[in-house]
Order: structure tokens, then C-alpha cells, then sequence
């Protein structure tokens, strides 16, 4: 055995180590005819959905008293036989995290978590061997692809204990496979799949470092190999960089000022930035890869592209193209763990998009078809973040015109961005993102009325009426 295999062995041996003893006290793990079944009912799922494999599964699969021991041992005797797919864990999705009992969920994450590994150092140390192989070994490529999005999942929707299981074994195969895990670009044409290979297992690690804490941000961040912004922003922020390289100083300056200029806690959801060009990884040949609160930047060069997002209603402000879409994306995130975790902020999204309906001039962002918000409501809020970043005090100024001309949403939804930049305080931030991409902020005083309500940003007032809606601009 080499030192490599004897190394993840010894990894290997430890995590199942604790549970070993229990294991001896729980009843025979699967019967040789179930084992039997569930290999073949597992083989045809990893070909596509069979809605009888998928019943006879189940039933093998949803037995809680089950070990995590054996079920550790089935799994490596399947996938040392059977390639995993995709497909497959499609389906192993449900029952590894919805269907069943929560006890049955946590014996087959933990019982899973092994085996993927052993899995994923197969293919790595194939990979790592050949470069440039993925680009025609579509199977293997599949695979060390669904595996290393699955341990991804793991982390991100398992328990501590199947987190604790992947974390270090991981940041040992990162230090064992430095060209392929470790700092370092990338040819894409040389090495096809292989940056958005390290890519996701890079996201995988993150998510099975719980708690993500400072020790566990340093432990990745010296794993990894990242200096300058990259570090910082892993540090101070839990965020990672996907990129190979591709993101320039300028770009790299703009997002930490970026991050440090958003109010605390509002980007605590965002876990990873990915660049689809840099990686390689665009276009109908690329892989999809998942992160927690993911989300790809395009690499348009800072001060090259301009744009005016603001209809004629206001005089025109020009904006830098790479800030306004990072913010864009940004707020996706905010949207999906701020404002949908919030009971009182979500109903009032849904209420903001829902009164202004199909009529355009009742919406900030005007220049886009209002169809896209009622088919697409979760543009609602990304959209509306291309406008404040870019001039925040514009986008008041917009609503305040739209206001005088009779229309309320706008200023509403206006209200509404004020309310989660505020964080529930007396002041809230306005944005500034000009051509040159040196974003500037401006806190400014919010009044509320005695429900809690902003009445007022800055000097920009309004009257609501007791549903909080907007009624007129205040005297």
C-alpha cells in the first residue's frame, strides 16, 4: 500500500473508530437478500429515476436501526463496484436528507460520508496522474463531479457529525494533491475540468468546516494556499473565491470593498463567488457546481463598461458594470437567507410585487418588462440592487418623482430596501458605484412612525395608511 493510501486509511480508520463499538450492538445491518436488492435497485437509479427501484429502496433504506457502520460498509462495497452518478444522487438526495426518520438521515450521512471519500481519492489520484484526462473520460468525470457535489450537501444539510467525518480528510487530500487542489492556475485548455474540479471540492470543504470559525477559516485559508484579498476576505467575511486567478487586482479591491461596505451580517449567507470564464467551465460543455450561497461574477474589467440603469423619469447616472453585478448577485443571497427567513420581510416582498403587478411605471427598475418580476419574483430584490448600489440617492429620487406623478410602489419598495439596509436601526445606507468602480456609501437618518414603520429617509417623507402602504409624499 502506498504511503498516500496508507495515510487515508489511518484517516479513514479514525472517523469510523468511535462508532465501531456501538456498531457490535445493533442488529444485522442489512440481510444478504437486501444488500442484494438494494445493489441492483441502486444500479438502475444511477441510470435514471425508476419509480420501482426508487419504492424498493426506500424500503431497504428507511430501516433507522440501521448503523452507520454498515451502512458505511455497503457503500464502499457499491461504489468500489459502481460508478456513481449524477442520477443517483438525485435520488439518494431524498432519503439521505428528506424521506424518513431523522434517524435514518444521520446513519446514512454518516454511513456515506467514508466512502465518498474513499471515492473521491480514487478518482483524484487517476486524475492527478494523467492531467487532462477528464476532458475524455466522461464517466470518471461525471462522477468525481457528483461525488464531490454530494459531500458538498453533506456539509451544508448534514449533521455535525457527518461535517467532522469529511473536513479533515478533505484538507489532507488538498495537501496530498497540490497541483490539482492547491493554489495555482490552471490551463483550462490544457486541463480541462480541472479548476472547476477544485473549485467544488474547495466549496465541499467549506461547508463541512462547522463551526466555520476563525480556526477553521485559518485552517482552510493555509490548506488553500490564499494570500492578499482571497485570504481576507475567507477571514473576515467566510467567503471564497472560485476564480483561478481570474479576478485582477482592481477586482479583487472592489469586492472586499464590497463586503466591507454592505452592514454587518447582511453577506453572512454568501459562501462562495465562482467565475465560469476563469474556471474554464462556461458554456454548454460546463459543469454545474454547488455551493452554499453561490453565486458567478462575470470578469468584465473594472472602468470598461458603463451603464445607466435609470429611466428618464431622473437625470441619468452612470455606473461601473463589474460592482453593479456583483451586487446584483449579492442581494440573491440576501434575498434567499434575510429576507426569506424573515416572516415580516418576506410577506412584504410578496406584497410589494403582487400590488405592483404588470404595470411598469410602478416598478424602481422600469427599464425592465415587469413580466420577469411576476414569472421570476426572485429578481425582484437582485434587480432593485442594481439601482441602489449604483446611486442609491438616484433610486430615491426616482421614487420620490414617481410618488409626485401618483405612482406608490416605487417609493414603497424604495421603503422596503431602506428597511433591510437599516438592519432595524435609525439609519440606513446609500450606495454609489461610479465608472471608475470606487464604490463610496452615505449613512443616512431614517424616522419611523409608531409601529416601527420608516416614514422617512433623509429628507424624502411619506404618509402610509394603516397597512403601511404608501398614501402620499409627506408636508
Amino acid at each position: 500500500m502506498s504511503r498516500r493510501w496508507a495515510a487515508l486509511a489511518a484517516l479513514l480508520a479514525a472517523a469510523l473508530q468511535a462508532r465501531a463499538a456501538s456498531a457490535a450492538s445493533e442488529p444485522p445491518a442489512l440481510s444478504t437478500l437486501d444488500a442484494a436488492g438494494l445493489h441492483a435497485n441502486l444500479a438502475r437509479l444511477a441510470k435514471g429515476w425508476d419509480q420501482p427501484s426508487v419504492d424498493a429502496a426506500n424500503g431497504v433504506l428507511f430501516h433507522a436501526r440501521t448503523s452507520a457502520w454498515a451502512w458505511s460498509r455497503f457503500f464502499h462495497d457499491h461504489f468500489a463496484a459502481h460508478a456513481p452518478t449524477p442520477a443517483l444522487f438525485d435520488y439518494l438526495g431524498y432519503p439521505v436528507f428528506s424521506w424518513g426518520s431523522a434517524r435514518s438521515h444521520e446513519r446514512l450521512q454518516v454511513g456515506l460520508a467514508t466512502p465518498l471519500l474513499e471515492r473521491l481519492e480514487a478518482d483524484l489520484a487517476v486524475v492527478a496522474a494523467a492531467p487532462g484526462s477528464l476532458a475524455k473520460d466522461e464517466e470518471r468525470r461525471l462522477s468525481i463531479f457528483a461525488v464531490a457535489r454530494f459531500l458538498d450537501d453533506l456539509g451544508a444539510h448534514g449533521t455535525i457529525g457527518s461535517s467532522a467525518e469529511i473536513f479533515e480528510p478533505l484538507l489532507a487530500m488538498v495537501a496530498r494533491y497540490p497541483k490539482l487542489l492547491g493554489a495555482g492556475r490552471i490551463d483550462p485548455r490544457q486541463r480541462p475540468y480541472e479548476a472547476a474540479l477544485r473549485a467544488q471540492v474547495h466549496m465541499a470543504l467549506r461547508e463541512t468546516a462547522r463551526p466555520f470559525d476563525r480556526a477553521a477559516r485559518e485552517a482552510v485559508a493555509g490548506a488553500l494556499g490564499l494570500e492578499g484579498r482571497r485570504k481576507d476576505l475567507l477571514l473576515a467575511h467566510g467567503t471564497l473565491l472560485h476564480d483561478n486567478g481570474a479576478f485582477d487586482r482592481r477586482q479583487l479591491e472592489l469586492i472586499w470593498k464590497f463586503f466591507e461596505a454592505v452592514p454587518a451580517g447582511l453577506l453572512s449567507g454568501l459562501g462562495h463567488i465562482e467565475q465560469h470564464e476563469g474556471l474554464g467551465n462556461a458554456g454548454p460543455a460546463g459543469l454545474w457546481l454547488r455551493g452554499d450561497g453561490l453565486v458567478n461574477v462575470f470578469g468584465t474589467p473594472i472602468g470598461q463598461v458603463h451603464e445607466n440603469g435609470f429611466p428618464a423619469d431622473v437625470p441619468a447616472s452612470d455606473s461601473e458594470l463589474f460592482g453593479c453585478a456583483l451586487a446584483h448577485e449579492a442581494m440573491h443571497v440576501v434575498d434567499a437567507t434575510v429576507v426569506e427567513r424573515s416572516a415580516e420581510l418576506k410577506a412584504r416582498r410578496e406584497r410589494l410585487v403582487r400590488r405592483a403587478g404588470r404595470e411598469r411605471q410602478e416598478y424602481l427598475r422600469s427599464i425592465v418588462d415587469p413580466e420577469l418580476f411576476q414569472k421570476a419574483p426572485q429578481e425582484f430584490v437582485a434587480s432593485i440592487a442594481n439601482a441602489w448600489f449604483a446611486d442609491g440617492r438616484r433610486t430615491m429620487e426616482l421614487a420620490a418623482a414617481r410618488l409626485k406623478a401618483g405612482r406608490r410602489e416605487p417609493m414603497a419598495q424604495a421603503l422596503f430596501f431602506a428597511e433591510i439596509f437599516s438592519l432595524g436601526g435609525s439609519t440606513t445606507r446609500l450606495f454609489r458605484y461610479p465608472p471608475d468602480g470606487k464604490l463610496t456609501f452615505q449613512d443616512v437618518p431614517v424616522q419611523r412612525d409608531a409601529a416601527g414603520r420608516i416614514v422617512a429617509v433623509g429628507s424624502w417623507k411619506v404618509d402610509l395608511d394603516q397597512q403601511g402602504d404608501v398614501l402620499r409624499a409627506a408636508k
